[in-house]
């Protein structure tokens, strides 16, 4: 007993006592374990054994035989690791798997076997073969309107391409059970026989919606932030304009300040040669009453004296009054020419103001 696997000694004499106690016979001794060889390694042995018992069933005598299945057993046990493997990685994966095989070559031939993964169901919200079988309609009918075309095509010239060199790798939307179309990313690959017929296809699909939508949100940003560029662009223009045209009025303001206090200069000065005149009027006047004064005193020999001492007296009257009226219009033109400065200082300051704060922008 000593050779036995410790994890399969108490099992294995288990199996057996039960197999010499059943006196119905029925029990059967055919189980596998491992056995102790004599280099020390443990193998796999499948033993099997049969009793002659009496009539009542009690054993007499047992015989058996011993298998050396170890090779066999490894092989078995690497398959089951890898369907293990498989399964576990499939239920890890992202991506969702796919195959075809094509029968005698024909892409579109009615009899292609397709196999949708677990992983491919799931990922489209479908549960088993019930509600998504292995056709090809049944990813194909789910394909965008906008997209089935394109995708179809795509897949046709990577599988007829003999060559091998036309890949299967685009990104289509995909409509799920509950209707809603997410964006995938479809890749394949394609075995081939010695004149490039395809004879299988393979692929995954991979749920690329959030990443689209990010795309699609930084090209909104990234346009409307140009937009919003191109806007402030034209108001910096404006600005600059407005600065320009305010500079300019500031400019025309004071060439319009310099000839309103020029055109004070020359008023005061013309009201100077008008007083000069107003002067000499009244001396004249004031000569032509002394001259009539004479003249009368004359007597006849004054009359024509006289009358030239009245003219001149008139002229001196016409005079001061036309003096007069130069004044007023002068005083008029004074006033008025204080009040256009007033305003041009004021609007000069305005316009120095926003000339500053345009330049500041």
């Amino acid at each position: 007993m000593r050779i036995l696997h410790p994890g399969d000694l108490d099992w294995a004499l288990e199996s057996f006592g039960d197999h010499l106690i059943d006196h119905t016979g029925k029990n059967p001794f055919d189980i596998e374990y491992r056995v102790r060889f004599k280099n020390g390694e443990y193998r796999w042995m499948h033993a099997t054994g049969a009793t002659i018992r009496d009539v009542n069933g009690l054993p007499l005598k047992v015989a058996g035989a011993l298998f050396d299945i170890h090779d066999k057993k490894m092989k078995e046990q690497q398959l089951e690791d890898l369907v293990t493997r498989y399964d576990l990685i499939n239920k890890a994966l992202v991506e969702a798997p796919w195959d075809m095989t094509v029968a005698a070559g024909d892409v579109v031939n009615p009899n292609n076997e397709f196999w949708w993964s677990p992983q491919f169901r799931k990922t489209l919200g479908f549960k088993d073969e019930t509600d998504f079988p292995n056709v090809m309609s049944s990813w194909s009918d789910r394909l965008h309107p906008e997209d089935t075309e394109r995708v179809i095509q795509a897949f046709a010239a990577h599988l007829n391409d003999y060559t091998g060199k036309t890949p299967f790798d685009l990104n289509y939307r995909l409509q799920l059970k509950n209707g809603e179309y997410r964006w995938f990313h479809a890749g394949g690959e394609t075995i081939r026989d010695a004149k490039g017929i395809p004879l299988r296809v393979a692929g995954t699909i991979h749920d690329i919606t959030h990443e689209r939508n990010k795309e699609h949100i930084v090209e909104t940003m990234t346009s409307r932030m140009q937009e919003l560029s191109n806007s402030i662009e034209e108001v910096v223009r404006g600005i600059s304009s407005i600065t320009n045209d305010a500079q300019d009025l500031v400019a025309a303001q004071e060439q319009s300040t310099n000839a309103a206090i020029k055109a004070k200069s020359s008023a005061d000065e013309t009201q100077n040669i008008s007083n000069f005149i107003k002067g000499i009027a009244d001396q004249t006047n004031l000569l032509g009453l002394n001259a009539a004064i004479e003249s009368a005193r004359a007597g006849e020999l004054g009359c024509g004296f006289g009358v030239v001492a009245d003219e001149v007296r008139k002229l001196a009257i016409n005079s001061a009054e036309a003096t007069g009226n130069i004044e007023s219009s002068l005083n008029e033109m004074k006033n008025l020419i204080e009040i256009i400065l007033t305003y041009m200082d004021k609007i000069s300051s305005l316009a120095q103001n926003q000339a500053a704060l345009c330049k500041n922008q």
